[in-house]
């Protein structure tokens, strides 16, 4: 049960391994930090046509009156993911000791 809670927040951290892409193409590690850096800039534009579309059908196009809902979703999805989005980033920067004591 709780092994299922873990999983599912996967997500959260930007896990492309929880996609299971690698069955399909094999992805080098240079591909799935790109895809996890796309990842954040597809949420971001999924949220701005979210908005785009609800501001043309709701309120008839008046996206200023609307822009602080805007903003507000856009802080509130950057608050909630700050540690993912800069674990993703930072991750090409983490050293990693080779086996043997070589650098």
């Amino acid at each position: 049960p709780f092994s299922d809670v873990l999983r599912a927040l996967a997500v959260m951290n930007f896990d492309i391994r929880i996609l299971q892409v690698d069955c399909v193409a094999p992805a080098p590690p240079l591909t799935r930090f790109a895809m996890r850096v796309f990842l954040v800039f597809a949420l971001l534009a999924s949220i701005g046509v979210i908005h785009i579309v609800f501001v043309l059908a709701f309120h008839s196009g008046k996206f200023r009156k609307r822009m602080p809902s805007l903003i507000g979703s856009t802080g509130t999805i950057f608050m909630s993911f700050f540690l993912s989005i800069l674990s993703s980033l930072a991750s090409p920067l983490q050293c990693q000791q080779h086996p043997n004591g070589f650098s």
